[in-house]
């Protein structure tokens, strides 16, 4: 083999992932107990609904933003996990996830016919909203199956 037949694998397994998980980002470790929701986290929302979830909880833990916006509420996300048990979304469907002013957890997504939407879990309860027929709902946290009702 003369020098113009070697090949290198500097950068050959790099990825965009890789790179936003660097030395200087604190990988997401369950902590014990956590696995479940995990599980579950990655099964309805993806690899990205998962890490956005971590990220928020562990980034968002104080007052945060300019408007000192409340931390992360994990009474929202018992809401959101009792949700996520019990929920099922059209084949391909991956609601996107998103952290409110409120520390709350937002779930959003479309349905068949592309209406948006929007469910979010609150310390107490939680609100829908169906572009569709344009219905608003809230909800105590412990009836989240009358929320499935209207979702669908």
């Amino acid at each position: 083999m003369n020098s113009q037949d070697t090949y290198t694998f500097e950068g050959a397994f790099d990825s965009s992932w890789d790179r936003a998980f660097d030395s200087s980002t604190p990988y997401f470790m369950s902590q014990p107990g956590e696995s479940e929701m995990d599980d579950l986290l990655i099964s309805k929302l993806g690899i990205r609904g998962w890490g956005r979830f971590n990220y928020f909880k562990q980034k968002f833990s104080g007052e945060w933003g300019e408007r000192k916006n409340k931390p992360f509420s994990p009474k929202a996300a018992s809401a959101l996990q009792k949700f996520l048990e019990l929920a099922q979304f059209a084949e391909g469907m991956i609601p996107s996830i998103f952290l409110t002013e409120d520390g709350h957890l937002e779930l959003a997504w479309e349905d068949n016919n592309g209406h948006k939407i929007q469910v979010e879990f609150g310390n107490l309860e939680t609100e829908v909203y169906l572009e569709a027929n344009e219905t608003e709902g809230t909800f105590p946290n412990e009836k989240m199956e009358s929320v499935l009702q209207l979702v669908g």
